[in-house]
């Protein structure tokens, strides 16, 4: 060969190579590795997430006679002042329809529950947290399904909560901003707590529970109500088979409404972006502290809630980069 060609060779390998480098690098296991834009923004499209690693989170019942769930493919990116998480998993069906009302032509009935996804993040350096993850943080430790229940067991365990309810509040692009800390010191049965604020969805029923109290004054077949839009009911207006939406829709306001979402659902996949500002100043949310990893555990409702939901089984990791 001749040696006036080799220096040329020699480039061109390294071009070749990183071209083939080109994308996004792979994260490690369990961990979802946050890279820094100059403007992070709240696209499922934008052309960031080309260059933001993925990382893939299989899903199992937390019930072991349950049906595992799907995986669950995970991004994020921030800036200077929030952070953005693209979520995206297969589901058979959309389910938006929680407690929706149902019109026979003479009466009503309700039904429908939503899909749901939530992420929670202890709020300190929680030794349970880092070698059980989800097994603590999402329900007691008890082998009786039936004593399981929502919080920690310890009051010294706090958890930021980031719960997105596909009719609830995905309908309003919100996120349900809660935190969960000890059984007993909230309620005698859970240790869920909602984050300070106010709005919200509010339940669309009559006095005696029978049927809905409003309907959407601009079309009776809406999906949604929106608070504003509610007239009092008349079945005169309604037809065989109407839907009447479980609850009169409102975003929060407040450290409650600190989170927020877009989702969309096509060829059986939700595709689910949520933000939140690093720092929300509020002492019921986590300060996100880059390059500080943070650990973290998900869960994934299909059309149900309470503990038919499937979670991570390891300890995830976000990480910035």
């Amino acid at each position: 060969m001749n040696a006036k060609f080799l220096p040329i060779l020699i480039a061109s390998a390294i071009a070749l190579s990183a071209c083939a480098g080109a994308g996004p690098a792979t994260s490690p296991p369990n961990t979802l590795t946050a890279v820094k834009v100059d403007a992070a923004a709240m696209d499922a499209a934008a052309s960031f997430w080309a260059n933001a690693p993925k990382t893939e989170i299989a899903t199992k019942a937390a019930d072991k006679s349950a049906k595992d769930g799907p995986k669950i493919t995970l991004q994020a990116v921030y800036d200077s002042k929030n952070v953005v998480v693209r979520a995206e998993w297969a589901d058979s069906t959309e389910n938006t329809t929680r407690n929706a009302w149902t019109y026979n032509g003479t009466a009503f009935t309700r039904a429908g529950a939503q899909d749901r996804f939530a992420m929670n993040f202890p709020m300190g350096n929680y030794a349970s947290f880092s070698s059980k993850g989800c097994a603590v943080a999402c329900h007691s430790t008890d082998p009786d399904e039936a004593k399981w229940w929502m919080g920690s067991e310890s009051p010294d365990e706090r958890y930021d909560v980031w719960h997105w309810k596909s009719s609830e509040t995905g309908l309003v692009n919100q996120v349900d901003d809660q935190w969960w800390g000890p059984k007993d010191t909230i309620t005698s049965t859970t240790g869920r707590k909602n984050d300070a604020g106010t709005g919200g969805p509010v339940t669309n029923a009559s006095a005696d529970g029978k049927s809905p109290k409003f309907m959407n004054g601009k079309a009776p077949d809406a999906k949604l109500i929106l608070s504003g839009e509610e007239i009092p009911l008349d079945v005169t207006k309604l037809k065989a088979g109407a839907v009447i939406p479980g609850y009169v829709l409102a975003p929060f306001k407040g450290s409650r409404g600190d989170v927020a979402s877009k989702a969309t659902f096509a060829n059986g996949k939700w595709v689910l972006v949520f933000t939140r500002p690093l720092s929300t100043g509020n002492a019921d949310d986590l300060v996100f502290t880059p390059p500080k990893a943070v650990p973290f555990g998900l869960a994934v409702f299909d059309n149900a809630g309470d503990n038919d939901h499937t979670v991570s089984q390891e300890v995830l990791t976000l990480a910035w980069k």
